[in-house]
């Protein structure tokens, strides 16, 4: 059974899902990536993301240029960017660069410094991630 949210509350929870997908991505890679580095150790586990990441960012610029612009919007005309918008975006570009570095290496920090198993330093990464991403979508939704 669905439950029908109002409106305002609707548009909450979808930014709180839009918001949660790194969250959920580190949750996943902190609980696939234990397994693997067992096999190949940290550092070559830890180049699988990186790789994929760069497969999709060669392959995003084909796919954009492949969607068509829907009949009726013009993107011709352009506008001057707020400097408001400028500071945002350099305060949340910081906020990202650091919270990426905390759930990229949490895992590796967890194995070479405080000397857990790769298995242990794996849920630890994704329990960071995972709570993240249910977090997000409690107080997104509430």
């Amino acid at each position: 059974m669905l439950v029908r949210l109002p409106a305002s509350r609707r548009r909450s929870f979808l930014v709180a899902v839009k918001h949660s997908g790194v969250k959920l991505a580190q949750g996943f890679a902190g609980v696939l990536l234990a397994p693997l580095a067992t096999f190949v150790g940290w550092r070559w586990a830890a180049a699988v993301p990186a790789v994929v990441a760069l497969l999709g960012g060669a392959w995003a610029p084909g796919f954009l240029r492949s969607r068509s612009t829907p009949v009726g919007t013009s993107f011709t005309r352009r506008r001057r960017v707020p400097p408001k918008l400028w500071w945002v975006t350099a305060s949340t570009v910081a906020m990202g660069l650091s919270q990426s570095a905390v759930g990229a290496y949490i895992a590796l920090y967890a194995f070479e410094v405080v000397g857990t198993s790769p298995a242990v330093a794996g849920v630890v990464a994704g329990v960071l991630g995972l709570s993240g991403f249910l977090g997000r979508l409690v107080w997104g939704g509430w």
